[in-house]
């Protein structure tokens, strides 16, 4: 009898769970179609035009601002640290110097005032909450509190439209520019020139070429002959047609890293994932650092973290 009823009661909560599956399932679709025929008939949602072509931009205005520029069609996104501060930022001038029209970014102001405090976290969050649904929640909350307090004025359909996204990016999907931090001017220095900032829409012509991939290995780990030994890596994933990369030149970097660091030069951030994939760094952010007179289209710095993956068919 006992027996019978504990099978009653885990078929009771099979059922529970099933049931409780379907409805997160059915609710996610009806938020998700909530969001395209919001996003439809808004005139100022910009996520659906911007699935075509053009970007998605926003202004997360922590003491120092971040722009964040998103290309739906590709999933990918560029960050760029501003080196002005959050009261000084002018909006118009900002917009005219990114040759952006008037209007075309959304402002978020979060809780979180240090921009790297909020950039942690969004990172963290963008790989957990998998295994932590809470998360998920909060996020909705949070989005609900700053759009009733005015600290934001992205629309609710842009907002379900990028997070559905967001829930299929990983850190790599980002790439940061100018992550160092800003040193404050001195007197008698004439005023910097305006900031250039990366908009995403550029990273459409590098993620549709087939050209080969060209990259710099720098050792910065401290481990003698670690650069060469990952370059024979790629060169045999490039010979057994895994990747398309030319390892054009490897070495030392000058100074000792903790950290391995991916570098982009020229916007191809979808091939520069994939080859850091197969070197075991799927989920690091890459460093976008524009550099027209560089000699490839990237480098991988490695720091005393890195560990060459053993199977090559990784």
């Amino acid at each position: 009898m006992d027996c019978a009823n504990r099978h009653k009661i885990m078929e009771q909560n099979n059922l529970k769970k099933q049931l409780g599956l379907r409805l997160v399932v059915w609710t996610a679709l009806a938020i998700l179609l909530y969001g395209v025929l919001a996003a439809a008939l808004n005139p100022n949602a910009k996520m659906l035009a911007a699935r075509e072509s053009g970007a998605v931009n926003l202004l997360v205005l922590t003491g120092r601002p971040m722009f964040i520029s998103y290309n739906p069609k590709y999933k990918k996104a560029i960050v760029t640290n501003l080196e002005v501060t959050k009261e000084n930022f002018d909006m118009e001038k900002f917009t005219r110097e990114a040759g952006l029209q008037s209007g075309a970014v959304l402002t978020l102001q979060p809780k979180e005032q240090n921009r790297a405090a909020f950039w942690d976290n969004f990172k963290t969050n963008l790989h957990e909450w998998r295994y932590k649904p809470y998360l998920a929640l909060a996020y909705l909350w949070r989005y609900a509190a700053l759009k009733t307090s005015g600290k934001t004025d992205m629309p609710a359909a842009d907002f379900i439209l990028i997070s559905f996204d967001l829930a299929q990016l990983t850190p790599a999907d980002f790439a940061l520019s100018n992550p160092d931090k800003p040193q404050p001017p001195k007197r008698g220095r004439r005023a910097a020139p305006p900031q250039q900032v990366a908009l995403a829409q550029n990273i459409q012509t590098a993620a549709q070429t087939d050209k080969v991939l060209v990259l710099e290995v720098l050792n910065a780990s401290g481990q003698s002959g670690l650069a060469a030994e990952v370059t024979r890596y790629l060169r045999d994933l490039t010979n057994l047609e895994v990747l398309n990369v030319d390892v054009i030149s490897y070495g030392n970097y000058p100074a000792m890293e903790e950290t391995t660091k991916i570098l982009d030069h020229t916007g191809r951030l979808s091939d520069i994932k994939k080859a850091a994939g197969y070197l075991g760094l799927g989920g690091r952010e890459i460093f976008s650092t524009e550099d027209k007179t560089a000699i490839s289209d990237g480098k991988i710095v490695l720091g005393k973290d890195f560990a060459l993956p053993k199977d090559i068919n990784k």
